[in-house]
């Protein structure tokens, strides 16, 4: 699994230039990198000069490093007909054939759209492909029911597997027979689960406020900062974008540079002991690779923000003692959520409906096989 860095804050402010430029610095520290987008109105693809997709896109010119804006209404889609067919089954053997019709924007509740796109957030961090996530998130009003959406997803999810359940009580009155079609619901709650105590654990989850030093962002930023803890979600510390320097010479720039220390020094009491990158603004538009290395420079070069990740993945072969020995990065999971198979010389270990595929550089005997799942590691180990 993947360590998730979430950037947040409202509109305007630079949250996907500081996302786009933390990810450039942290790809080049040799960690796969995948940063995403959950703004509607998504502008990552702008930032990096590149067409992004709903699917990872590789950064050309940034190695380790990928990128993807969510399609939340995509997802509901594709999981609109799984869960029509998981209500629908019972009716018909109670002998109801009405179809139930409903599309992706017909179970679309309110709220359900950024649920899902936690949901699909959260399938990049489970698998193995990537190192770090570096979340670019909507603003702050977005933001804050996308990260309060476990506990109402819960209650959705809990509400349609009651009726399910009622209507699979009253089928057994008539057929004896096991009923599966609770599956992508119980499977999906658990996800929900996982969620919740993923972000509240601060080893894996960190959040940063990104604000510019302005009444009403410093104001909203305070608000964003109670709530947040309110959710258990560990604030680590802002970005400060737009820093306007002294300029004797210009006394626009001296009235704004005047003002902004006032905020500044309010944002800088408010983060005290937390970390915090000042920003200043620059003289040409934040726009492709080069421009954003500018950015990296000063928030990571300069350590104004301590980000560290780890490999997920990591594996080794001793060919002389046919040894293969894998160890996989599962935090905050429970040890009966994963599941283990091969194929051949794959090894396919799996967490809710998430698989991720390991190579054996030979033909894997399944009796050959230990793993141990301790401390968040899944360590495996195969003899040739």
């Amino acid at each position: 699994m993947s360590k998730l860095i979430l950037f947040g804050g409202k509109g305007g402010v630079g949250k996907t230039t500081t996302s786009a430029a933390v990810a450039i610095w942290t790809a080049s520290q040799g960690l796969n990198t995948l940063v995403v987008s959950s703004d509607p109105a998504h502008s990552l693809g702008d930032s990096f000069g590149r067409q992004i997709g709903n699917v990872p896109t590789p950064i050309v010119g940034v190695a380790n490093l990928w990128a993807v804006e969510m399609d939340p209404r995509q997802t509901m889609a594709k999981l609109a007909p799984k869960l029509t067919e998981a209500l629908a089954n019972p009716l018909k053997a109670l002998g109801i054939d009405e179809e139930l019709d409903m599309s992706g924007d017909d179970m679309m509740l309110p709220g359900l759209d950024e649920a899902l796109a936690f949901d699909f957030l959260l399938r990049f961090v489970e698998s193995q492909d990537y190192d770090i996530i570096i979340f670019d998130t909507a603003p702050t009003g977005h933001t804050l029911r996308f990260l309060s959406l476990p506990n109402l997803t819960d209650r959705w999810i809990s509400r349609m597997m009651r009726f399910r359940d009622q209507l699979t009580k009253l089928k057994s009155l008539f057929i004896k027979k096991k009923d599966t079609g609770l599956e992508v619901l119980e499977q999906f709650k658990r996800r929900v689960e996982h969620i919740r105590r993923f972000l509240a654990n601060e080893k894996f989850t960190s959040f940063y406020i990104v604000l510019i030093p302005e009444l009403l962002a410093v104001e909203e930023s305070r608000r964003a900062k109670t709530i947040l803890a309110s959710y258990g979600i560990p604030v680590k510390g802002a970005v400060v974008n737009n820093i306007v320097p002294e300029n004797d010479a210009c006394r626009l720039c001296q009235s704004r540079h005047r003002s902004q220390m006032r905020h500044l020094t309010a944002i800088r009491k408010e983060f005290a002991g937390l970390q915090l990158a000042e920003v200043p603004v620059f003289d040409t538009e934040i726009h492709g690779i080069e421009s954003l290395q500018l950015v990296s420079a000063k928030i990571m070069g300069e350590r104004q923000l301590d980000i560290q990740g780890k490999k997920s993945l990591e594996k080794e072969y001793d060919a002389e003692e046919g040894i293969f020995h894998v160890r996989l990065f599962y935090p905050e999971t429970q040890k009966s959520d994963l599941q283990l198979k091969t194929q051949g010389n794959i090894l396919n270990i799996t967490l809710y409906g998430v698989t991720s595929m390991v190579e054996v550089p030979f033909k894997v005997d399944p009796k050959k096989v230990q793993a141990q799942f301790m401390d968040d590691y899944l360590n495996i180990t195969v003899q040739r």
